[in-house]
């Protein structure tokens, strides 16, 4: 039962944080800066998705995706 409950959590917990992404994607399209703040949470928790399946290269990816969101949110600031 447990299993089976996690088996679904966790895809729509993926499709979560898909949907954050894109998202975000949409307000810098406008140029919100709250993109950045989506983009952090998002990636934040792709990192976790990803080192719990022991996917180095997707937990370097969005390391450095959460790296240019933190960038972006300073050097735009919350326009």
């Amino acid at each position: 039962m447990m299993k089976q409950r996690l088996q679904t959590t966790v895809p729509l917990f993926r499709w979560v944080l898909t949907a954050m992404g894109v998202t975000g994607a949409f307000l810098n399209a406008l140029g919100d800066g709250t993109c950045f703040v989506i983009w952090i949470l998002a990636n934040i928790g792709w990192i976790t998705v990803n080192l719990q399946r022991r996917s180095g290269p997707e937990v370097a990816l969005f390391t450095v995706y959460l790296g240019t969101a933190v960038l972006g949110l300073v050097t735009w600031g919350m326009q």
